[in-house]
């Protein structure tokens, strides 16, 4: 069976992160309840576009991300998520996988 929610009041966008910090109007954005998550996905981000998009989550008062990641400290064959420190302090991190960590910041 697969699940599916039934709602009146979702907005889906699908882009890459670059386009919605350049390319969405985000005066209006509250993101107080809503879970961002990302799969293996922000490592491939320049680390300046790493921070731009973690800073503009807290601007917007999010206030539940988990990025599920390869940590700075990785060595292989994979790129890392590699913010500023200010920015990876703030998160819990657990290991999920073998090297693949979960950068949690939950309300």
């Amino acid at each position: 069976m697969i699940g599916f929610c039934k709602t009146t009041n979702l907005t889906y966008y699908q882009c890459s992160i670059e386009d919605y910090l350049l390319e969405f109007n985000h005066t209006d954005r509250d993101l107080s309840n809503i879970l961002v998550y990302t799969q293996g996905t922000l490592m491939y981000l320049h680390p300046d576009n790493q921070n731009r998009f973690i800073q503009h989550l807290l601007d917007h008062n999010c206030k539940n991300m988990i990025f599920h990641e390869y940590p700075p400290e990785y060595k292989g064959p994979h790129t890392n998520f590699n913010p500023d420190k200010k920015y990876l302090d703030l998160f819990e991190k657990k290991n999920f996988r073998k090297d693949l960590t979960g950068f949690i910041y939950l309300n």
